[in-house]
């Protein structure tokens, strides 16, 4: 019944980034980091084309890169980056074993900073956009189901029963502590309990202390 954080989204803003440069860094990679591949990069507003860094340089200029991407391990987390022109990055990846809020903003500004240092810039603002989570309750049927979202609906502001001919998690009810985010917990009578868009740990704690109860 333990809550897990499950993935995390981060915008970062970068200080000093010049695209000019990434022919110095084509063939290296980030410091104390694996990498997955070799770096990817794209056209502006090509972003589903993507072929080699190296190899796109051969065949245009920096300035003609709209964004690279890597997929890196640093200690024993998977990360999916995207570096763009504009010197922003948007990362993304598991979030390992935490139980607070300010371990995740420290894994994640520990990569952001790695990345920056390998493009030879530095983070200006690090914004975590969204953090998924989930936990089990015991499994259960229609009605304990219906019973169940009955006894937490006064703690949501919007509550979206299973739509059963859509794809994905079909028997599922989906609550909205806000109206005007997307951030919520979908349950279903397997009894998984999946937490989408929050924005800080405590938030995932809070929905989990609501369902728990």
């Amino acid at each position: 019944m333990s809550l897990k954080p499950t993935m995390f989204q981060a915008i970062v803003c970068m200080s000093g980034f010049d695209i000019d440069m990434i022919d110095d860094i084509k063939n290296t990679s980030p410091k104390h980091c694996t990498m997955l591949h070799k770096p990817l990069a794209s056209c502006p507003g090509a972003l589903g084309e993507r072929a080699e860094l190296a190899v796109l340089l051969d065949l245009i200029e920096p300035y003609m890169i709209g964004s690279i991407q890597l997929k890196v391990i640093h200690n024993n987390i998977k990360y999916s980056i995207l570096i763009f022109k504009s010197g922003k990055l948007k990362i993304s990846g598991g979030c390992g074993s935490i139980n607070e809020h300010n371990t995740l903003k420290n894994n994640i500004s520990t990569i952001a900073s790695l990345i920056a240092q390998w493009v030879k810039s530095s983070i200006s603002l690090l914004d975590i956009t969204l953090i998924n989570g989930q936990f089990n309750l015991k499994k259960m049927s229609i009605t304990e189901l219906q019973n169940k979202i009955r006894y937490v609906e006064k703690h949501f502001e919007v509550i979206k029963k299973p739509i059963y001919d859509l794809p994905g998690r079909r028997g599922a009810y989906k609550l909205y502590i806000y109206g005007n985010r997307k951030f919520h917990v979908a349950l279903d009578t397997g009894g998984c309990c999946q937490i989408f868009a929050a924005k800080t740990y405590d938030e995932l704690k809070f929905i989990y202390n609501i369902m728990i109860d």
